[in-house]
């Protein structure tokens, strides 16, 4: 068996990174699902419950999603290279809308550099010596 690289382990660190904010973003939604009205306020109005419950789904799909895409990625699984990198593309272009609330920017660094240790030579080696396994 080959030997894993540094670019497939720090790849699998960052999915399991994203999954931990996705996380926290559920503990959020949850918290501002069960707080008063007048603490959920967003552009100067009541947010409705149903958001909340909404994103908090959404936030619990992406950690699932994401812990999963990590370990495919640690065994070497070669469709989820591209799985990630075609991800890693439309989260990059989506953060876009979010560079002047300033959390875009962040996203925008994690997806750049998932991609860029994802289409690295060793990690290409890495799935394809895996796949012929």
């Amino acid at each position: 068996m080959t030997v894993r690289p540094a670019t497939i382990r720090a790849v699998s660190i960052l999915l399991t990174i994203v999954a931990a904010v996705y996380f926290a973003g559920l503990i959020i939604d949850l918290v501002l699902l069960f707080s008063p009205r007048e603490e959920q306020l967003l552009i100067d109005r009541p947010i409705s419950d149903w958001f909340w419950v909404l994103s908090g789904l959404l936030c619990l799909a992406l950690t699932i999603a994401m812990l999963w895409l990590a370990r495919l990625v640690w065994r070497g699984d070669r469709a989820v290279g591209a799985t990630v990198s075609v991800l890693c593309v439309i989260t990059g272009a989506f953060s876009l809308f979010g560079l002047a609330a300033g959390f875009g920017w962040g996203a925008l660094a994690i997806s750049i550099t998932i991609l860029v240790l994802n289409s690295s030579k060793p990690s290409q080696r890495w799935y394809d010596s895996v796949a012929t396994h």
